[in-house]
């Protein structure tokens, strides 16, 4: 917390020596490292603006009895208290006023409306209010999360909704959203209002367990600038989302996760034409494999037109396949389509139990993830290892772990925490690994070691 001057100028002179000012600030210290805004040293805090030798003396003992990054995140919950929230507003008031840059560390607000009591709410979003007028300049996430209903004092709809309401005005600067519904049939129409009035700037977008009413599809069609989205069990009302990304031309994620049966082709048939400067693509089903919502077409479709695809991840996908996988490096190679992956996820895809028979890899593969794949092969590890030279990171299916342990070492991995290996400086030791030359492998190193011995 760099500081210039102190504007105050009726307080320029210092009215203790520093030894005995820093005694009196050092009584002002918590008996605790401050981890949560609550417990912050407010006193302290005051005292390092009264003039520039306070600030010097009462500063870096601010900077030890806090967490770094406390002021990061402002949380409104139920451990919120409205007199220490008004205090810590004041106070980023006079620090602007001193030019100080406290109030330029807040980049995120997060509001756990569930938590809030109904008889309450209007002071804490006065409050909140108050620091949004303030206009910190690197605000720029807002959370609001309506998950843990308060069974105590319970909230309306229409209590929620005049939150998303209130809020209207003072949300001009926000880049990223967050909402987190209670139940994904609950439709939070004054949501629609918030995200119209963000469109101009919003560029990250997460839904979880909310409607997308053909309402909420029109306010999203104007976030032009939109980078990023993620939805998980969303509820999605009349028109799909095939409509909505046409307006998105420059996204670069694209995560969606869902527990029921759905049908996303339409709408992932819309990604591949629309955002051919996709970078991360995410599908994962939480429920049967047979809850598959997208045929293979259409995510091949996705690997194939968005060339600069960095990240691919599919969870408990019933299609997926060793021949599929592998197809990715070897249709089409001529143009070098897909050897810009760098991030591979196959988590639970529970029909990845064929063998390799090709020896293509991706030439930027740095991860690969095959965590909870019970049917895999060894061959396809062997495969991986031996074709993917810059891969650094593997995640190993359990059944496989004892079959790998010894010859992945020799690779260079080691194990990192559970099931996962890591490789440092990202070139494998020149040794094959494929059954039928791992002896004569083997014996290249004993006598090479040998050799080296006699010298």
């Amino acid at each position: 917390m760099a500081a210039n001057t102190l504007v105050n100028r009726n307080h320029s002179q210092p009215c203790l020596v520093p030894d005995v000012l820093n005694q009196v600030l050092r009584h002002l210290l918590p008996a605790t490292h401050a981890t949560i805004l609550s417990e912050t040293p407010w006193d302290l805090f005051a005292s390092s603006m009264v003039c520039r030798s306070w600030y010097i003396e009462a500063r870096p003992l601010l900077d030890k009895s806090i967490q770094l990054g406390l002021f990061r995140t402002v949380i409104y919950n139920n451990r919120f208290d409205i007199d220490g929230m008004k205090r810590y507003i004041d106070i980023l008031a006079e620090s602007r006023r001193n030019e100080l840059d406290d109030l330029d560390q807040i980049e995120q607000v997060t509001i756990d409306v569930s938590s809030l009591e109904y008889y309450r709410l209007d002071q804490k979003l006065n409050t909140l209010k108050e620091l949004f007028h303030l206009r910190p300049r690197n605000l720029v996430e807002l959370k609001i999360v309506i998950a843990r209903p308060n069974q105590m004092y319970p909230m309306t709809l229409n209590e929620v909704n005049n939150v998303f309401h209130d809020l209207r005005p003072f949300s001009h600067p926000i880049k990223r959203l967050d909402l987190k519904g209670y139940r994904y049939t609950t439709d939070y129409t004054k949501m629609n209002s918030l995200l119209t009035l963000l469109s101009p700037q919003l560029e990250s977008l997460r839904l979880t367990h909310c409607t997308i009413s053909p309402g909420t599809n029109s306010a999203l069609r104007m976030c032009s600038r939109m980078r990023e989205v993620s939805l998980s069990d969303v509820h999605v009302t009349g028109e799909t989302l095939a409509f909505v990304l046409p307006a998105w031309p420059d996204l670069r994620q694209f995560h969606y996760t869902h527990s029921n049966r759905q049908k996303l082709d339409h709408t992932i048939e819309a990604l591949a034409i629309s955002c051919p400067r996709l970078q991360s693509f995410a599908l994962v089903n939480l429920g049967p494999m047979d809850n598959t919502a997208v045929t293979i077409s259409n995510v091949c479709a996705v690997v194939t037109r968005c060339t600069e695809l960095r990240s691919l991840r599919l969870v408990r996908i019933s299609w997926v396949r060793i021949s599929w996988v592998v197809g990715l490096v070897l249709t089409d190679a001529s143009h070098k389509r897909y050897r810009r992956l760098e991030n591979l996820d196959l988590e639970g895809c529970l029909n990845l139990d064929d063998r390799v028979t090709v020896g293509a890899g991706w030439s930027e593969l740095r991860t690969l993830s095959l965590a909870r794949c019970d049917r895999l092969d060894e061959s396809f590890l062997e495969w991986a290892v031996g074709s993917c030279p810059k891969l650094e990171k593997m995640v190993i299916p359990g059944h496989l772990m004892e079959k790998t342990n010894m010859w992945i070492r020799w690779h260079g991995f080691h194990r990192h925490r559970g099931n996962t290996w890591k490789r440092e400086g990202g070139q494998p030791v020149v040794m094959s690994i494929c059954p039928s030359t791992q002896k004569r492998g083997i014996c290249r190193v004993l006598r090479w070691f040998i050799r080296s011995k006699k010298k």
